[in-house]
Formats: structure tokens, C-alpha cells, sequence
């Protein structure tokens, strides 16, 4: 894939949204867009806790008292990536599941319209 497809890509992005307008086409691209701002939302709630749950069971297998603070710094650290890593997995999935009939219907009314 070479710049030239990249600026087309960015092109015809930008150009979808003069196309959405001109045929009235932002009521079916709202309730996916209100979907994908819900899901996120759940999804940083869900998974906050997660980093320090990671960090408290990393602290709980260490015996001695000495590099406990470091322990929980380095538990909290993976914990959060590994909540992020798990959260862009899953949010992908949810949102493309969740929004699919609606996106469905913007489909369809792009193939009438043209």
C-alpha cells in the first residue's frame, strides 16, 4: 500500500461526510456512533478495576515486605495493559455485533440512492 492509497483513503473519508449530508443519512449514523461511545464507556468502567486487581494478586504471591511498592508498580503497570490489550479486543467485536443491523439499513439506503 503505497502514500497514493493512504491520501485516497483520507480523501474519500473526509468526502463521505459531504455525501451523508447531502442525502440525510445522519440518523442512521448516530445511534452507531451513541452505540460505540456506550460501549467504550462500559468497557473503561469494566476494566479499571481489573489493573489494581492484577496489582493486589501480584502482591499477595510476593513473601517478603521489602520491594512491595515495587511489586504493586510493576502488578499495576501490566495490569493496565493488559486491561487496555483486552478492552481494543473486545470492543472491535461488541461494536461490530451491536451496530450491524443499523449499519445494515445506512447500507441499504446507499444502494437506492444510487
Amino acid at each position: 500500500m503505497g502514500v497514493a492509497s493512504f491520501l485516497d483513503a483520507i480523501s474519500a473519508f473526509f468526502n463521505s461526510f459531504g455525501y451523508i449530508s447531502k442525502h440525510r443519512l445522519w440518523g442512521y449514523c448516530v445511534i452507531p456512533a451513541i452505540i460505540c461511545l456506550l460501549i467504550a464507556g462500559f468497557i473503561a468502567y469494566w476494566f479499571t478495576g481489573y489493573a489494581q486487581d492484577f496489582s493486589d494478586w501480584a502482591i499477595s504471591k510476593y513473601p517478603w515486605e521489602w520491594g512491595r511498592e515495587t511489586i504493586a508498580k510493576i502488578g499495576s503497570v501490566l495490569g493496565t495493559i493488559i486491561s487496555i490489550a483486552v478492552s481494543l479486543a473486545s470492543y472491535k467485536y461488541l461494536v461490530l455485533i451491536i451496530s450491524s443491523p443499523f449499519m445494515s439499513l445506512l447500507s441499504e439506503k446507499v444502494e437506492e440512492i444510487e
